[in-house]
C-alpha cells in the first residue's frame, strides 16, 4: 500500500463508469480559473457500491445535526453554509 498521507479541499467531483470499473475524478476550480485535477481513483463496483451508502449515511447524520444541504447549480455553490451559521 502506497501511502502520501497529502491531504486537499476539492469543490469538484466526477463519477464515470468504464468497463467494470468506476472512475472518480477529485479537483478543485476557483473563481474562473481552470479545473486542477488532483486525484484520480479507480474502484470496483462493490467498492463504489459501498463507498455510496457510506456517503448517504454521513449526509444523512450531517443534514440531521446542522441542517440541509444547499443544491448545487451548475456554476457552483449557492452559497456557502457554514458562513450563514456565524
Amino acid at each position: 500500500m502506497v501511502s502520501d498521507n497529502s491531504k486537499s479541499t476539492v469543490n469538484h467531483a466526477t463519477v464515470t463508469q468504464i468497463g467494470f470499473n468506476f472512475i472518480l475524478e477529485f479537483g478543485s476550480a476557483h473563481g474562473n480559473e481552470p479545473l486542477e485535477l488532483g486525484s484520480i481513483i479507480v474502484v470496483s463496483p462493490q467498492t463504489a457500491k459501498k463507498l455510496m451508502e457510506n456517503l448517504k449515511e454521513s449526509i444523512h447524520r450531517y443534514e440531521h445535526f446542522i441542517g440541509p444541504i444547499p443544491a448545487m447549480t451548475s456554476s457552483g455553490y449557492q452559497r456557502d453554509v457554514h458562513a450563514e451559521r456565524d
